[in-house]
């Protein structure tokens, strides 16, 4: 965290936290709760968009993956399915939580996992 929020994080120059309209100039992603270092202030857009490329760097991201459960009958009937095996697992790439909730109560999440079983019990 930078200096008790007085100093912007792009440019280390001295902050008063305000842009004249009472509003903070925080990363929003910050704000959230996704930075790995805490609360980060700018003294301006361009500061904060010029500054984007290596900040973004301390939000916290991670792959995200979805157990696919096969249906009962499916893994009753097939005699190589090894005991020890594990489900097959949907990968979707790396996501803050924010996103990987939001992704998570789309409808889109939904048709995605479904068309991954589908697709896994034809292949199997």
């Amino acid at each position: 965290m930078h200096a008790a929020m007085s100093t912007c994080a792009g440019c280390g120059e001295a902050l008063d936290r305000s842009d004249g309209q009472g509003r903070a100039r925080e990363c929003p992603n910050c704000k959230a709760g996704e930075s790995i270092q805490g609360r980060h202030f700018y003294c301006s857009k361009t500061c904060f968009t010029s500054s984007w490329q290596a900040h973004r760097k301390l939000h916290v991201r991670v792959r995200r993956t979805t157990t696919l459960s096969l249906p009962d009958d499916l893994v009753q009937r097939n005699p190589w399915r090894n005991q020890d095996e594990q489900d097959p697992v949907a990968d979707f790439g790396l996501m803050t939580d924010r996103e990987w909730r939001d992704y998570q109560a789309s409808p889109e999440f939904a048709a995605t996992v479904e068309r991954r079983q589908e697709a896994l019990v034809k292949v199997r």
